[in-house]
């Protein structure tokens, strides 16, 4: 059996978004988007094998961005890696608003598909042949996702620590470039005696000075918040990044915390390492010195290679002095017990306290930061249009709202600024929306672009 190219089986597809695939609101259903993902796997599959093939497992699927009607969604698919009958196929999901010719990556995923004879029983499929570095650096990839679940079908999850079993199965380069599995005792990514506790005695400041964190005064003009530093110009959530944010003007740097095996706190979006290091698996299964040996930068180009998972006190120390820090709490569908604990013992320690927004899509964690010191400016994060937003806030004892910018109307700004609350959308990457916002009355926006706002801000 011959082996194929990669090129031979990859496939693009695109399909505009309707509003039979959307709920009310205009926002489209999850289950629109993995069908089309699981139709582009199979497609490939069936070309690599040609045979018929089934899916056998959803190694990772995430959803960075929602996709609205008349969004032109994109799929990109192509074989990772072979095994003997089965296949991992990559998918990249992109977005792109027809009406501004903004484009945006919205989901990932990599599913393991098998091929089938006439009698539906696995059966072989041809080697896989990788043409380009960039092909030869995702099945390394692919190669280690395998053995992971390998050894995950070999070791129930009762039995002994799995981190060590598997890297035992591992090449010496693959058992560098990762730590796949989180600490299981004392709950993710945090180990038995590890958790810091707040500092005795922190006073807490009067909640109506919120405003004064931003800036003094409601007369004063929006901030800029650089999202992930400045992601659409370097690596997000690297040095690098921030930096560049920091340079295009940004007030507020925006960033993302997990908590890693050994009990810190890493500066990282997803909940895996794949799709923005060199490593694999999940972030609470490294420590935060194995996170630090991957390459956080190449992914975005050899001028970016050498760049590293910082840590949340490494970004506070970038910006201290030059701008305040947006904190984003990464709980779900991941859940790192304690991680509240460790942000706000963190940030009393480095008397960050007063110069931060803790922010979170799990609204129960921005009220548990609350809870442990009132002094920290806490906000909600949400993407589905609330009732009562104000209600919102109050339930998780939050002073800013932020909603994605399509959910943002010039009413629910006007309620939001009578309740005393400041709003804050996310992710503003086009200039015309930038504009739209800020004519909405806005306190700031979030931006990939932080020049972008900054122009804007700049222009009223």
């Amino acid at each position: 059996m011959e082996p194929k190219t990669v090129g031979e089986s990859k496939i693009t597809i695109s399909q505009q978004m309707l509003p039979s695939d959307a709920n009310s609101f205009g926002f489209v259903h999850g289950g629109t988007i993995m069908k089309l993902v699981d139709t582009a796997a199979g497609v490939v599959a069936m070309r690599h094998a040609r045979r018929r093939v089934a899916t056998a497992a959803i190694d990772s699927m995430s959803f960075l961005s929602p996709v609205r009607v008349g969004d032109l969604v994109t799929v990109r698919a192509s074989v990772n890696d072979v095994g003997r009958t089965s296949m991992e196929v990559g998918v990249r999901v992109d977005v792109e608003d027809l009406l501004t010719g903004c484009v945006t990556h919205t989901s990932s995923a990599y599913l393991v598909m098998v091929a089938l004879d006439e009698q539906g029983r696995p059966a072989e499929v041809p080697g896989l042949i990788a043409e380009t570095e960039e092909e030869r650096r995702r099945m390394a990839k692919a190669k280690t996702r395998r053995a992971r679940r390998e050894w995950a079908r070999r070791h129930p999850v009762a039995e002994t620590e799995p981190g060590e079993a598997l890297t035992s199965t591992l090449t010496q380069g693959e058992r560098e470039r990762a730590s796949l599995f989180p600490a299981r005792e004392g709950g993710q990514g945090l180990e038995s005696g590890s958790l810091p506790t707040p500092r005795e005695g922190v006073k807490s400041r009067p909640t109506s000075d919120v405003a004064a964190w931003i800036t003094p005064g409601r007369s004063a003009r929006p901030v800029v918040v650089g999202h992930r530093g400045a992601a659409g110009h370097a690596p997000e959530n690297t040095l690098a990044a921030f930096e560049r944010g920091l340079a295009l003007g940004a007030d507020v740097v925006e960033c993302d915390v997990h908590l890693t095996r050994d009990g810190r706190l890493a500066v990282i979006h997803d909940h895996t390492v794949d799709r923005t290091t060199s490593g694999v698996g999940p972030v609470g299964g490294y420590s935060m010195a194995e996170l630090k040996a991957l390459d956080a930068g190449a992914w975005r180009g050899p001028e970016f290679a050498g760049q590293r998972v910082p840590t949340l006190e490494e970004v506070l120390d970038l910006a201290r002095g030059r701008a305040r820090v947006a904190i984003e709490v990464k709980q779900g569908p991941v859940f790192y017990p304690g991680l509240e604990e460790a942000l706000v013992a963190a940030l009393e320690r480095f008397g960050a306290v007063g110069e931060v927004l803790v922010i979170s899509f799990d609204h129960r964690s921005v009220r548990r930061v609350r809870e442990l010191n009132p002094a920290v400016a806490v906000g909600v994060l949400y993407s589905a249009r609330p009732v009562d937003p104000a209600a919102l806030a109050r339930s998780a004892d939050a002073q800013v709202l932020l909603p994605h910018w399509a959910l943002v109307t010039r009413e629910d700004v006007e309620e939001a600024h009578r309740a005393g609350l400041l709003v804050l959308p996310w992710t503003a990457n086009e200039p015309e929306l930038i504009s739209r916002l800020l004519a909405m009355g806005v306190d700031g926006a979030a931006s990939d672009y932080p020049d972008r706002v900054r122009a804007a801000v700049d222009g009223l």
